[in-house]
């Protein structure tokens, strides 16, 4: 019965992800992003703590689904270290970056060309600024930039992005994997942009996003991956941002569709219950 259960897990993970081939909205992607991983480590979960023995629904349980279930997990798992291993390590590289005071903001400067600003962390993210940047952006446009970190600050995007990649990682192998991962990204900055943009001149942060856009083909980016910043190197997504400054619309959130994800996923659990 247990090997149903992954077989089940599977399918509907697929079937879940072939259903986001079409056009979604920005919040809705968090449900096909987030559903088929939870609900296959759930099973997992649900298989692991029932064990090799007993049956379910008059069917016996055995080491084969019980050892994949494990394998599973294991690899969650080592996913899981390698993943915080690097941004430990990408935090205590940003700390040796040179400290200084902007316009009130505490910044790390790096020495590139390469128009960048991020929130770089887990928790109590730091902003990281290149010499290219201040270089590019007047001070006006530089504060707009500064609110658009804020707000990445404020939403906590490291933290939450940081488990969001994990499941990214977990299930590459996945159909839509990346699409909808990029899809969560453009929302993420989109909210930022929106919040940003109660703060400045919404018309000033599209400037100086324009002026990125200009730049950031010339350049390789830094190798920054635990970030929420402005300039991600994805010229196509700061052109959409553009274009959402310019017609001051924002992602709609309407249903929290995360947290249908989140409940949904839960489903396995409940055949615990059903174990003998």
């Amino acid at each position: 019965m247990h090997l149903v259960m992954i077989f089940l897990a599977l399918g509907l993970a697929y079937s879940v992800r072939w259903l986001s081939s079409t056009k979604v909205k920005h919040n809705q992607g968090f449900f096909y992003f987030l559903f088929p991983p939870l609900v296959l480590m759930m099973t997992a979960l649900a298989i692991f703590s029932m064990g090799p023995k007993g049956e379910m629904l008059g069917l016996q349980a055995g080491w084969l689904s019980y050892l994949s279930a494990s394998g599973y997990l294991l690899v969650m798992f080592f996913l899981l270290i390698k993943l915080g291993y690097q941004a430990w390590r990408q935090k205590q590289n940003i700390s040796s970056y040179p400290q200084s005071l902007l316009s009130e903001h505490s910044i790390h400067l790096i020495n590139t060309d390469f128009p960048y600003c991020a929130q770089i962390g887990f928790w109590r993210s730091q902003l990281v600024v290149s010499q290219g940047l201040l270089k590019l952006l007047n001070p006006e446009e530089l504060e707009a930039v500064f609110a658009h970190e804020q707000a990445h600050q404020m939403y906590f995007d490291n933290f939450w992005f940081f488990w969001l990649g994990w499941l990214r990682s977990c299930t590459s192998w996945l159909p839509q994997t990346e699409t909808l991962w990029q899809e969560l990204l453009l929302f993420r900055e989109l909210r930022a942009d929106q919040w940003a943009a109660t703060k400045v001149n919404n018309l000033v942060l599209a400037e100086a996003l324009l002026k990125v856009v200009q730049k950031v083909n010339s350049y390789v980016q830094p190798n920054l991956t635990f970030a929420a910043g402005l300039s991600d190197g994805n010229y196509s997504r700061l052109e959409q941002r553009i274009e959402a400054l310019l017609n001051q619309s924002s992602p709609d959130p309407g249903l929290n569709w995360y947290l249908v994800g989140i409940i949904a996923s839960l489903m396995p659990v409940v055949t615990i219950l059903l174990h003998k």
